[in-house]
């Protein structure tokens, strides 16, 4: 019965989340998002195009910080969202995506003197901020943030993944397969991602300031939709399990940046087409 059980809540689980994938803006609609004029029409054209769950609580001109803390709030609860649909075998892998909403902040800790976090930061994160920069690494190794301080040559992203595949269960078939390919996929992307800044950065520094019609993020935003694309083709299929959940959130964390990145250009009155998929 327990295995029944268990199979019912895999189907029912499946069907929600795949409901939810087939809900998500399309490149054509977020492109239309983007270029709804102001933030008001904005928030209003996330509202239909499948975006409630992120925006739908948000007032029509929010101020910058209401935008972050509100969208933090979210990546806390779709973060909680996530942990549940897990297989219980998965239980280290949930408990360590508990700590995927304060990577911004331990960052934070780690690179700026003077700290400013506008959501809800943990207790613990503003205690490490009242210290000197220099001490904060070991504070941070003294606590629950460990893995993401252990090496200082790794920003605290790196890290996190690292310790996110040692946490993996032992796997097989399918589901091992799965795993490999979104290691392999988001591998690809990141190098894609790298190599865009590097040039980026080379054309900044040939230019000698001057300004040019050059926009790498709508390079980067190609490049998230290239690697929509390929997490999508891997849920072809699928029966449910622990790697279809976590194409699952790779593809809600793509929205969340996205929505985060439109929000705040129309709020600092930025071209929202051109920061579009940037961080």
């Amino acid at each position: 019965m327990a295995g029944l059980s268990r199979i019912a809540n895999y189907a029912e689980s499946q069907a929600r989340v795949r409901a939810r994938l087939g809900n998500m803006p399309t490149e054509t609609q977020w492109r239309e998002i983007a270029g709804a004029g102001d933030l008001h029409h904005t928030i209003d054209r996330m509202r239909d195009q499948g975006l409630g769950f992120w925006v739908s609580e948000l007032p029509r001109q929010p101020a910058i910080d209401v935008i972050e803390r509100h969208l933090h709030s979210r990546l806390v609860a779709f973060v909680h969202a996530l942990q549940r649909l897990l297989p219980s075998p998965w239980a280290r892998v949930s408990q360590w995506l508990g700590l995927l909403p304060e990577l911004k902040a331990v960052k934070a800790l780690l690179q700026v003197e003077h700290p400013v976090f506008p959501f809800e930061a943990s207790s613990s994160i503003h205690a490490i901020a009242q210290l000197p920069r220099p001490k904060r690494r070991a504070a941070l190794i003294s606590s629950r943030y460990a893995p993401l301080a252990l090496d200082e040559n790794e920003s605290p992203e790196e890290l996190w993944l690292n310790e996110l595949k040692i946490r993996l269960p032992e796997l097989n078939g399918r589901e091992a397969e799965v795993i490999q390919k979104i290691e392999a996929i988001v591998q690809m992307h990141r190098v894609a991602v790298l190599h865009l800044r590097r040039r980026e950065r080379a054309r900044l520094l040939s230019s000698n300031g001057s300004v040019t019609d050059a926009h790498p993020e709508h390079a980067l935003w190609s490049l998230r939709g290239e690697l929509t694309t390929n997490l999508r083709v891997l849920l072809r299929g699928d029966p449910f399990h622990g790697g279809f959940v976590l194409i699952y959130g790779l593809l809600e964390a793509i929205q969340f940046e996205r929505i985060r990145a439109v929000l705040l250009a129309h709020a600092h009155r930025w071209r929202s087409d051109v920061l579009l998929g940037s961080y």
